[in-house]
């Protein structure tokens, strides 16, 4: 089977599953390829019964918590994996309408940023239930690690993660699973289990593992000045994927932490001139043309995915950039609050909008923004930079200290926040610290 040709068959496996985000970056991945693959028939994989499509209806129609009681209600359920799977995601589902509804009353301060945190309540008798099922159904698998993934049960999940990756490589959301749970405390484990390190394994092989090679080591700022690596990488797996665009997102999220903005963009308009409603990523690529003040780009840019989607989190990040560049930081953080709302995991989102508030004097609620951005990557050097810079304003140098060390942990080569972190030293008396890292930034942008 061909690498394509994996990807559409779990693709299809996903679609049927209403696994829908994960099924679009099965296809979308397929698609845009290049490899002329995306008129391959896909045969149906299952016999499908009126009550599968009924209660699919019903998920599909957000009607969660009636599409679980009706499945409920049956008790032969145990040979009809699909339903059963939809059973289990439909009461997943349904505690996620519940905790997006309560997340949307509680606020709990004049701008509408939603700090506030609520759990799915169904998750905990979700894990009891599929750990007693003991299933061998892959799919429900992936949904038992996605529910210890959403408790903070990091190894755990990673463990489940790379039990579903060993069964379906080419199974992109769960390398995407295993990238959450993964972190600088437990990179060495996660490498050994798939065989990068120590004794080899069939799935280190594998084209997928080369994107999540690019994606962990970005993640931890392995990348930082790394062209070759990650031109290596990168041709691995477009051996096997083409010119997919998710390989070019990788590739200009390096470009952007390079500060290349031009190949950044560069990159990005290569993905609209085939894709031009394609808005993900987005919230990058209107930092990039922030950063070096494109204004009239970034307006357009701001436009497009206004038409596009207004309802997308990209698009209110873009949105939030254009205000920002315009000085309009009101706007831009009703816009970001909106982003934020919309998807509470998007570190950019987050980042963005602790930048507003450090803009309009707000530093307490800077910092706190930039946290939500660490719980979705510890390792974001940004926001460490950033929250190390918000300690400095509040004359806070120790706590600044830790901030800019751990953000120089993920990016050595950063001599803005070395000099920072000098400074800091300085002020507390530390002057052989300071001068150390004075010299050190020597030779560093």
């Amino acid at each position: 089977m061909t690498a394509i040709a994996e990807l559409l068959e779990i693709g299809n496996e996903l679609h049927a599953r209403c696994l829908i985000k994960e099924a679009k970056w099965q296809f979308e991945t397929a698609t845009s390829s290049g490899f002329g693959q995306d008129d391959m028939t896909l045969s149906p994989t299952h016999h499908y019964t009126a009550r599968f499509f009924f209660s699919r209806t019903l998920l599909e129609s957000k009607e969660y918590q009636r599409c679980y009681n009706y499945l409920d209600n049956h008790e032969d359920l145990d040979d009809d994996d699909l339903s059963l799977f939809l059973l289990y995601y439909a009461r997943y589902l349904a505690g996620e309408k519940r905790r997006f509804e309560k997340e949307s009353e509680m606020t709990g301060n004049d701008d509408g940023v939603p700090l506030n945190e609520v759990a799915n309540q169904e998750l905990p008798a979700l894990e009891s239930a599929l750990k007693d099922l003991r299933t061998e159904d892959v799919f429900l698998q992936y949904l038992l690690a996605v529910i210890l993934d959403e408790q903070g049960k990091d190894d755990e999940a990673a463990g489940m993660f790379i039990n579903v990756i060993y069964q379906l490589p080419g199974f992109w959301h769960a390398w995407a699973g295993l990238l959450r749970s993964s972190s600088a405390a437990n990179v060495a484990e996660v490498l050994g289990a798939i065989g990068i390190t120590g004794e080899p394994s069939e799935v280190a092989d594998h084209p997928m593992c080369s994107l999540f090679l690019l994606h962990l080591y970005h993640r931890l700022g392995a990348l930082a000045g790394c062209d070759v690596a990650v031109e290596l990488l990168a041709s691995n797996a477009k051996a096997a994927y083409g010119d997919a665009t998710c390989i070019a997102h990788i590739i200009a999220q390096h470009a952007f932490n390079e500060q290349d903005y031009a190949r950044t963009e560069q990159l990005f308009g290569h993905i609209a001139a085939r894709d031009p409603h394609c808005l993900d990523q987005h919230a990058l690529l209107s930092t990039s043309l922030f950063s070096h003040d494109e204004l009239p780009a970034l307006t357009k840019l701001a436009h497009q995915a206004s038409l596009t989607n207004p309802m997308s989190a990209e698009t209110a990040c873009v949105v939030g950039n254009y205000h920002s560049a315009a000085r309009r930081h009101g706007q831009s953080i009703k816009s970001l609050v909106r982003a934020v709302t919309l998807d509470r995991r998007c570190g950019a989102a987050w980042v963005l909008l602790g930048h507003e508030f450090i803009a309009t004097k707000r530093v307490a609620l800077a910092i706190e923004c930039y946290r939500r951005a660490l719980r979705a990557n510890q390792s974001d050097w940004m926001a460490l930079k950033s929250i190390g810079h918000a300690y400095d304003l509040l004359q806070l140098s120790t706590q600044a200290i830790f901030f800019y060390t751990e953000a120089l942990k993920v990016r050595p080569s950063d001599g803005v926040t070395r000099a920072a972190l000098a400074d800091a030293y300085e002020r507390l008396g530390h002057d052989s610290e300071a001068q150390q890292h004075r010299a050190m930034t020597k030779g560093l942008h």
